[in-house]
């Protein structure tokens, strides 16, 4: 993520767009893992909510308290809550995640948010239909009406 920031500002510093800025950054991440640059934007898109809104879930899941998988079912979940939200509930939901099997922390994690947000299931439900329409893949990265 910081490479992908630090690339943005290089670009834009250089004269791109701010539409262009940065968009080379996921290919070279791609190019060298060695992996497509949809796994790279799939990444990505898991990786940014992470930091920027759960800096408890992010400490745990860096020192391996919380996998991956739980992590990312709690940035899914959270997926129609603004960052303030997200933020409150942050120290919670990592104390289930560190406590429960990701399947287990889906379901709590789901429980949670409805009751932080009770819109909640109707805006997934928006977005899901939204993605079903456009052809695209539901990510981390849909937007928090």
């Amino acid at each position: 993520m910081a490479f992908a920031e630090q690339r943005r500002r290089a670009d834009l510093a250089g004269g791109a767009s701010v539409d262009s800025a940065g968009r080379a950054a996921a290919l070279e991440v791609a190019m060298a893992r060695r992996v497509s640059k949809a796994a790279v934007d799939y990444q990505l898109a898991f990786a940014e909510p992470l930091v920027a809104d759960f800096p408890h879930l992010s400490a745990a899941f860096l020192d391996g308290r919380v996998s991956q998988a739980a992590a990312k079912h709690i940035v899914k979940a959270c997926e129609t809550l603004d960052s303030d939200q997200r933020r409150a509930i942050d120290q919670e939901l990592t104390a289930l995640a560190v406590g429960l099997t990701p399947g287990k922390t889906r379901k709590a994690a789901d429980r949670l948010v409805a009751s932080t947000d009770p819109d909640s299931a109707a805006k997934r439900a928006r977005a899901a239909r939204a993605c079903r329409r456009s052809g695209r893949s539901s990510t981390a990265t849909a937007p928090a009406a």
